[in-house]
């Protein structure tokens, strides 16, 4: 599955914020750039398996009963990662440049900006049951799907004059913000009386947001720093700019 997206490519006004206005300055063609970037880093993540977006191990402890049918004890959640991604995209209207002056240090910063938006993305872990009443543990895999997980991107460059042209140094931040999820059940393999019951008390808005999110600075940030300061060029800067 490889990453698709259209954009209108007309889109090359910038935002401006901080105390001094930067008059007619921007970069050319942000667009393609921030489009560039995503889908190269996604991309590589593809090729080495989303498999490789891991989750972490946490524990659930349940006193619940189905009619007259207790279960008490602990469930254990292991090995966790992504099994699928249903579809990928950028989202449009989250590309911008973004301009910044800091007084005190006389600094100004141009961020190049856009959200990954990734959809119906299927986890799966290992689930250790231990009850109560029952002397071996119960055994299960289970699969959960969350609708969405977006990915703010951004690619900052501090810049200096020398010898009339901007140089600077790059940083790059991938935040990752994870939609509560209400109405969708987890499953479990096999089923039986126990999964009747602790498929309605998985809640998957207490301990998976955190290590989704975390998918961000963990696995986006570092390829995209690799392929920003060795492959794709940043944009270039037009200053005295008529448009």
């Amino acid at each position: 599955m490889k990453l698709f997206a259209v954009f209108v490519l007309s889109c090359f006004g910038f935002t401006l914020c901080g105390a001094q206005v930067i008059n007619r300055v921007r970069l050319v063609d942000h667009t393609s750039y921030v489009i560039n970037f995503i889908t190269k880093t996604v991309n590589t993540v593809e090729d080495k398996g989303w498999y490789s977006f891991k989750l972490p191990d946490y524990v659930q402890y349940v006193n619940e009963s189905l009619l007259t049918s207790p279960v008490v004890g602990k469930l254990t959640y292991h090995n966790g990662f992504v099994v699928s991604v249903q579809h990928v995209d950028i989202q449009q209207s989250t590309v911008q440049q973004v301009w910044g002056y800091n007084s005190a240090s006389g600094d100004t910063t141009v961020s190049v900006r856009g959200t990954l938006r990734m959809h119906e993305v299927a986890i799966g872990y290992d689930v250790i049951a231990e009850l109560d009443d029952d002397n071996e543990p119960y055994h299960y895999t289970m699969t959960f799907v969350h609708p969405m997980i977006t990915y703010a991107f951004s690619v900052s460059f501090i810049l200096f004059v020398i010898h009339d042209a901007y140089r600077g140094n790059l940083s790059v931040t991938v935040l990752g913000t994870v939609s509560r999820v209400t109405n969708r059940l987890p499953s479990f393999i096999p089923q039986d009386s126990v999964t009747d019951i602790i498929t309605y008390v998985f809640d998957p808005n207490a301990e998976l947001p955190a290590g989704m999110a975390a998918w961000g600075p963990e696995v986006f940030q570092p390829i995209t720093y690799e392929l920003v300061t060795k492959e794709i060029p940043f944009p270039q800067f037009c200053y005295n700019c008529a448009t």
